[in-house]
């Protein structure tokens, strides 16, 4: 937590020293894990992990994934407050296009346009909450960090499926997401966006 507030401290002090207007209400998403080490054995014993923003971590384990971050985004705060079903966010899915229709019809184009509002950054001039976590490791685990131009273009049944196809091969996985998500962004397909496309696998 330290660190990403020391970060946004920065980014507020580099903004208000610049005079150029494009320098103003400048900010950035931050989604980071530390592996914490057993001080006796040096084995690894948690991933801990700080997130502000729509960026994402999800943990492979025994052939399942499972999100470790939830959004900071007004889409996500309306999923909470069950305004919006579950996985409202996975328009695209056939089941989730149906559920979304059923509720309004033009309920999954506003999810579309609206899906790149977040309401918590680094640079941001209210007080900066930061969620933070300690997950416990086990043997086998691999953790999944995307920025939102993959998990926007990719449904998470295709990244799973796109993970469980790489299992043991970290690089290979991180490439895979990155190039299946930029062909992807260069479709019609109703997911597709232009965005920074970043994965990393470990």
């Amino acid at each position: 937590r330290e660190t990403v507030l020391e970060a946004h401290a920065r980014i507020l002090s580099a903004a208000s020293k610049r005079q150029k207007q494009d320098w103003s209400g400048m900010g950035t998403t931050c989604t980071l894990g530390y592996i914490f080490r057993d001080p006796h054995t040096r084995l690894p014993r948690e991933l801990l992990t700080a997130h502000v923003g729509d960026s994402r971590i999800a943990r492979y384990r025994e052939g399942i994934r499972d999100r470790c971050t939830f959004d900071h985004s007004h889409i996500q705060l309306a999923i909470k407050s069950g305004a919006m079903p579950e996985r409202a966010d996975e328009f695209g899915d056939p089941e989730i296009d149906a559920r979304l229709a059923a509720m309004h019809e033009g309920l999954r184009e506003f999810i579309r346009n609206h899906r790149n509002e977040i309401t918590r950054h680094l640079g941001q001039h209210d007080a900066l909450d930061v969620d933070t976590a300690r997950i416990p490791l086990a043997t086998g685990d691999t953790f999944e960090f995307t920025t939102d131009g993959v998990h926007d273009n990719l449904l998470d049944a295709e990244m799973s499926a796109i993970g469980l196809a790489h299992l043991g091969k970290p690089a290979d996985h991180a490439r895979a997401l990155v190039h299946i998500a930029h062909e992807r962004s260069l479709t019609d397909h109703p997911r597709a966006k232009s965005d920074d496309i970043t994965a990393v696998v470990a």
